[in-house]
């Protein structure tokens, strides 16, 4: 059974800007888990530490300097999206982190050092949590490269409600997010110590 809620692990860059650094806070902690070819078509992506629920993550308050109504810990992911002709096999697929391990796996096969290690030869997944890289409402895979993938990182928040999704911020208030929102505003409320005031 796939769930509709997924764990934030936290944001990275796009990986489409002159970035040498994927995680928007400089601290080193994403890691490019891309394929090494384009026949890989279901892993990859980035997988970050810097939100909420990465592997063995044990945040508690403190570690949320950004305030806890300011810090996303949970988003919807409930919606189907499309492959376009050219990025692996097109069509619709069903684009929610945890449809392939069920809603109870958590995080799936590894440890948060892996991060670091940034070892693509040795792919990974992360279950029913997801890296936030794309706009909320991204439903049209972008490249094979892209981590929205059958063990990618990269889902986007996503639903079939009109114009967004909710979200579950830290102090447990529920949004619903617009999916115009600004992807820097994005990524800094996925971040739980990036130091900006949204």
């Amino acid at each position: 059974m796939a769930g509709h809620y997924v764990g934030i692990m936290g944001a990275s860059h796009d990986g489409n800007i002159p970035e040498p650094d994927l995680d928007p806070t400089g601290q080193g902690r994403v890691c490019d888990f891309s394929p090494p070819g384009p026949p890989s078509c279901n892993f990859g992506g980035y997988a970050a530490s810097n939100g909420m629920f990465y592997p063995h993550s044990a945040v508690v308050t403190k570690h949320i300097t950004d305030g806890t109504s300011k810090t996303l810990m949970i988003a919807e992911q409930s919606d189907w999206g499309f492959r376009p002709p050219g990025v692996c096999d097109s069509g619709t697929v069903d684009i929610r982190s945890s449809r392939r391990t069920g809603i109870w796996v958590g995080f799936h096969w590894w440890v948060e050092e892996q991060i670091q290690n940034c070892d693509p030869s040795n792919p990974q997944e992360g279950g029913t949590s997801t890296t936030v890289r794309w706009l909320i409402n991204t439903k049209t895979r972008l490249s094979w490269d892209d981590g929205i993938a059958k063990y990618g990182f990269n889902e986007p928040i996503q639903s079939a409600h009109p114009s967004g999704a909710l979200g579950v911020y830290a102090d447990g208030s529920v949004h619903f997010m617009e999916e115009d929102i600004d992807m820097e505003v994005l990524r800094w409320l996925c971040i739980r110590d990036d130091g900006m005031m949204h």
